[in-house]
């Protein structure tokens, strides 16, 4: 069956659900003075770490789910703007810990508010049913869609062993 991507298809609606909410996001970070913040998912992560600290930057790549690159250029600008900081390792001092200043800890609370009032106002008048409905839709989709990127590693490894 081919993709269809007109209006109305999933796909396309899938499409304008992510730019609609990624620019809701952008609008209320913004207006939050935190329109600069580069990766906000990372201190949200790093605040879920025993002590705000992550022990590499593969493993907020892991998390996030994006490359090792991606991750350093965020930190990067976070760690100019004062959210985070890193610290050698005492135990490797090859290693660098990436921790959450109090800076970091403080503008937590206004990205919890951005991300409190995006999920109110994209989720209004659904039931509590309808949410775990769809939260139960996107799971198996992220299944299906894995199963799909596992199976093409699994051929790409058997013809290049």
């Amino acid at each position: 069956m081919a993709q269809c991507f007109c209006e109305g298809s999933s796909e396309m609606l899938y499409r304008r659900l992510h730019s609609a909410r990624r620019t809701a996001k952008d609008t209320l970070l913004t207006e939050y003075g935190l329109q600069n913040l580069g990766q906000p998912m990372l201190l949200s992560i790093l605040r879920q770490k025993p002590d705000g600290t992550a022990d590499s930057q593969r493993e907020l790549a892991e998390q996030l789910h994006v490359t090792p690159a991606t991750v350093t250029v965020s930190l990067r600008s976070m760690e100019r703007d004062g959210y985070v900081t890193k610290v050698v390792d005492s135990s490797d001092m090859r290693r660098k810990r990436i921790v959450l200043t109090d800076k970091g800890r403080e503008v937590l609370a206004k990205l919890d508010e951005v991300y409190e009032r995006i999920g109110v106002e994209m989720f209004n008048g659904f039931s509590k049913d309808e949410r775990e409905q769809i939260a139960d839709y996107f799971k198996r989709m992220i299944e299906n869609l894995n199963r799909v990127s596992a199976e093409s590693r699994a051929k790409q490894r058997e013809k290049n062993p």
